[in-house]
């Protein structure tokens, strides 16, 4: 059976209508990644997508980011990215671990906010940050050193990825309609986007 992802809207703030919100995650790597793997635990049947939902101890949910600066810590001192990101994202963002042979990939999903003038060249070139920092961490386990990131495309949208010898494992990055997506695999990106 396959597990379809919500609509590819953002959530409400409140939980009651989205799973309930994984416990373990607080806002650092070790608990986020924590949380992940606990999820992960959970088997499904290969190609499936399922939303999980990430929270404080406390049941609050995490702002993309609070998240993306413990994802990358190395990107703390990047005042002028994070504050790039805090006024052009909204701050729920969605996040799915698709299901696979190769293993569990996480994917997160954050909406542009309605107010954003910023142009997509300006967008994509401050997003291009993302290449220099260590993507391993979204992933669940390692999967050892990326190649050199390179041009692609996913339903007409280009995008940026990064390849890795273990199956499965590919960083995509893109702006695809008003989302930026963050996919650890590109057959998990295509399967949210339906394809």
């Amino acid at each position: 059976e396959i597990v379809t992802p919500e609509p590819i809207e953002q959530p409400a703030l409140a939980p009651t209508d989205d799973p309930a919100p994984t416990a373990e995650a607080i806002i650092n790597f070790a608990a986020i990644n924590a949380a992940l793997k606990n999820e992960a635990l959970k088997t499904q049947p290969a190609d499936t997508l399922i939303k999980i939902v990430l929270a404080t101890e406390d049941g609050e949910f995490i702002s993309f980011a609070k998240f993306l600066r413990a994802l990358m810590p190395e990107l703390e001192g990047n005042t002028d990215l994070m504050a790039f990101i805090k006024d052009n994202f909204k701050d729920e963002f969605s996040t799915y671990l698709y299901y696979d042979t190769n293993g569990v990939w996480p994917i997160y999903k954050a909406a542009l906010r309605e107010s954003v003038t910023t142009d997509v060249v300006t967008l994509k070139s401050k997003l291009a940050a993302l290449e220099a920092v260590a993507i391993s961490n979204f992933y669940i386990t390692s999967p050892g050193t990326p190649t050199a990131f390179r041009d692609g495309q996913v339903n007409n949208y280009p995008t940026r990825y990064a390849a890795f010898a273990q199956p499965g494992a590919s960083f995509n990055y893109g702006l695809i309609g008003p989302d930026l997506v963050i996919s650890a695999s590109y057959q998990g990106l295509k399967k949210l986007l339906g394809q």
